[in-house]
């Protein structure tokens, strides 16, 4: 938390930052005050601030009216504020224990990095160290620039990552910068996981499929290829084809009054 007069001059500072100082406050103050930015990312001491920036409004008392001393009163005299009564900021320090919480929720590398000095991430120390060679101003090494946003591929020691870089404000540099990374091999892992997932959940429908063809031959298929043979063996005279009845559908209902027909008929022979 810091307070400024009307000149832009810190008056008092409250910080858990040792090496953020007064004189830093003021230079990172009038930067923000001369863009009229009402939010912005401050860094300072190795440490970076998320702030917001609060004018502070100060009325002075209307003059008294000598009226009012004889007990009349008069009509009230609206008093412009003073625009230059001060400020108050409040700031975030973007720890690292922030930085984690948000690459759990995203799932990815995350690091945040003003100019080219990486602040805070999810990396290793090595790993954030090696990231700090790669970071160049407002690009990236081997990055394909969009605007101010930049993505491509970058390599970490052995590891290959996927990297977005996106300015947290509209600042010339140095700026704060977020930097996403996707490691290649995770996504092939996830990818080859995918795929497998894919294989099992492919047999398993081939065997259900299998299932569900040999249920339907036992049910219908296979009784009524048999009552087309016992209709054929009567057609030649033979009324002792074994004909089974099974169940109460369709098909068995068709196969016990084809039965009862042949049995009648070698009655009446």
């Amino acid at each position: 938390v810091a307070l400024a007069d009307g000149s832009n001059n810190i008056t008092a500072l409250h910080t858990t930052n040792p090496h953020f100082t007064v004189g830093d406050a003021e230079q990172l103050l009038a930067r923000s005050v001369s863009r009229g930015a009402t939010s912005d990312w401050w860094y300072s001491g190795g440490a970076l601030y998320q702030v917001v920036l609060q004018p502070m409004q100060r009325r002075t008392a209307p003059p008294e009216d000598p009226q009012s001393a004889l007990g009349f009163v008069g009509p009230h005299h609206d008093v412009p504020d003073n625009p230059q009564a001060g400020m108050v900021v409040v700031g975030r320090e973007v720890g690292y224990a922030m930085v984690h919480e948000m690459g759990r929720m995203t799932s990815s590398k995350l690091a945040f990095s003003y100019g080219t000095d990486v602040v805070a991430s999810t990396l290793a120390p090595l790993d954030e160290h090696e990231l700090g060679y790669r970071v160049q101003g407002l690009t990236m090494e081997g990055l394909a620039t969009q605007g101010l946003t930049t993505q491509g591929q970058i390599q970490i020691r052995d590891e290959p990552y996927f990297a977005i870089s996106l300015p947290l404000t509209d600042a010339p540099a140095p700026a704060a910068r977020l930097i996403v990374l996707k490691s290649y091999r995770e996504a092939a892992a996830f990818l080859s996981e995918l795929n497998r997932l894919l294989i099992g959940l492919g047999m398993l429908a081939l065997l259900t499929g299998t299932c569900l063809a040999i249920f339907i031959s036992d049910t219908f298929t296979r009784p009524l290829a048999n009552l087309d043979k016992g209709m054929q063996a009567l057609e030649h005279g033979d009324f002792n084809f074994p004909l089974e009845e099974r169940g109460d559908d369709e098909v068995s209902r068709v196969t016990r009054a084809f039965n009862r027909m042949r049995l009648t008929l070698q009655e009446n022979e």
